[in-house]
């Protein structure tokens, strides 16, 4: 297509002729442009942003509130890593799976607060939104949101694994275990920032914190996010299936069956049936681990849902700025905005069927910003504000103990 013929282009309101926007600087691709919004045919731009269009006037306020609720989210994230460091260990669970995901989180939930103090510009011009070359808080919150994403993703995926082999296979997971996933928790989630920030590239395509364009973001993040959450999930649950397979076959064998025999003066009169040992092994890392089982059920599910909301919003949005002229739900909606001027409240019937539901989008954006306060309470312990209100009341006496 061409950009109209020059200033003699007619667009119908709201619609702002391409011919008066260079394609030079912001997310050009991202424009909504066609030849419906003008009557000779011309090519015409919806104005920026283009969730102003597609969402009532109610979901950027919502959106704030999702940002707002990170910063909770991240002020206690940050006390759990700072707690992580400071208290002595006896007084908290530093462990490297902790505090691989807690930092994950962390990242995830800064992106949503930053946008609260940079009050981001979210289109370049009228027509074309910015982009991470274009606007720095959009390189930023995108590429902490995909570290913290995939990180969470990836981090989870690794406790998942370490269940599983402490309760299935009743091994505990050693000092290889440990490097392999600090190593690969830091490299694999900076290795696909890197790839997604270089191949797809970041810009506001929903609210104000920057996610992955169309091209190429489905082999370099949401592919890789969407498999790392889903093998944790199917992990977990071979784990929790072979912790009730256990249970059930103890309550089958019965608990106080303890010989073949009838005699209790046997050699193995004392012996436990292997079921209820097993079962006894089990029952004791479930009550150990409960917190961590807990913690990847939630923020796994959560992750999916988050990440399979907003991938069938990319691929809604790239079918749509990649065909504009062509999709019916499109033409439809373009020309209700033509007859009544720019009425967008008379024209939100049709532009449901371009995206996903208002409802959805805030949902996912809310139980996202909610990860970090779900962490924070399924990882602290009650040591742990004992020792914070030692070392504050008595600073001396504690730093003498840490010595």
């Amino acid at each position: 297509m061409s950009n109209g013929t020059g200033p003699g282009a007619v667009c119908l309101p709201p619609f702002l002729p391409a011919s008066d926007f260079p394609k030079k600087g912001g997310y050009t691709s991202g424009r909504f442009c066609g030849t419906d919004g003008s009557p000779s045919g011309q090519i015409c731009c919806l104005p920026c942003p283009l969730e102003d269009w597609v969402y009532s006037d109610r979901y950027v306020k919502d959106v704030k509130v999702s940002s707002w609720i990170s910063v909770a989210s991240f002020a206690l994230c940050s006390f759990l890593l700072i707690s992580f460091v400071a208290l002595p260990s006896e007084t908290n669970i530093r462990h490297f799976l902790n505090i691989g995901l807690t930092v994950a989180i962390t990242f995830y939930t800064l992106a949503f607060m930053i946008p609260l103090g940079t009050k981001p510009d979210l289109c370049y011009d009228k027509v074309t939104p910015n982009g991470q070359d274009s606007d720095m808080s959009c390189a930023w919150t995108g590429a902490l949101l995909l570290l913290g994403g995939i990180g969470s993703a990836y981090w989870i995926l690794l406790r998942s694994l370490w269940l599983n082999i402490r309760i299935c296979w009743d091994r505990k997971p050693g000092r290889k275990f440990a490097i392999f996933s600090v190593v690969s928790g830091i490299a694999i989630p900076t290795a696909l920032t890197a790839a997604t920030i270089a191949v797809s590239g970041l810009s506001y395509r929903i609210g104000t914190v920057c996610i992955p364009n169309h091209e190429n973001s489905i082999a370099v993040f949401w592919a890789w996010t969407v498999a790392f959450a889903g093998l944790a999930l199917i992990i977990q649950a071979v784990t929790s299936l072979y912790c009730v397979w256990i249970y059930i076959r103890v309550v089958v064998k019965g608990w106080n069956k303890t010989t073949t025999g009838t005699g209790g003066s046997g050699p193995f009169s004392h012996e436990r049936p292997k079921p209820q040992h097993t079962w006894h092994k089990v029952r004791r890392v479930l009550l150990l681990q409960w917190r961590g089982i807990a913690l990847a059920i939630v923020v796994t599910t959560q992750v999916l849902f988050y990440i399979i909301v907003f991938w069938a919003q990319d691929l809604k949005f790239g079918k749509i700025t990649a065909n504009k002229s062509t999709l019916g739900e499109a033409k439809t909606w373009t020309a209700c905005l033509a007859i009544y001027k720019g009425d967008k409240k008379k024209c939100l019937q049709y532009a449901h069927d371009l995206t996903i539901s208002q409802n959805l989008a805030l949902a996912s954006l809310m139980l996202g910003a909610l990860c970090g306060i779900e962490n924070f309470f399924l990882l602290v312990r009650r040591s742990m504000l004992v020792g914070w209100w030692k070392i504050l009341t008595f600073p001396w006496r504690a730093l003498h103990g840490r010595r």
